[in-house]
């Protein structure tokens, strides 16, 4: 139920960026991948340089200010039980890392 209606509103208008792709309808994050790999692919084929570069998602919660992320769960409406049990499980993701 919850995933349900995070979706739904993640999905809204002008809350997360286009370049977004994971959570969203229609964009995977094996996309963004695929885009990455189709940028290179172009800059080489222009013949200009490219540098390398990684990127990693596996600690990625560990680096959002839990603070912020609440307000902003505020701000777009996203109140009481929902905000309580996402507050919950942030606090606890932090005591098991």
């Amino acid at each position: 139920m919850i995933y349900n209606r995070l979706i739904v509103f993640i999905n809204k208008p002008n809350i997360l960026i286009d370049a977004q792709h994971g959570f969203k309808i229609n964009k995977l994050t094996e996309t963004t991948s695929k885009i990455f790999i189709a940028s290179i692919q172009q800059s080489t084929d222009k013949l200009l340089y490219v540098l390398g570069s990684s990127f990693g998602t596996t600690k990625a919660y560990d680096v959002i200010y839990h603070d912020i992320l609440l307000n902003k769960l505020e701000y777009y409406v996203i109140r009481w039980t929902i905000k309580a049990w996402i507050e919950t499980y942030l606090s606890l993701s932090v005591t098991i890392c």
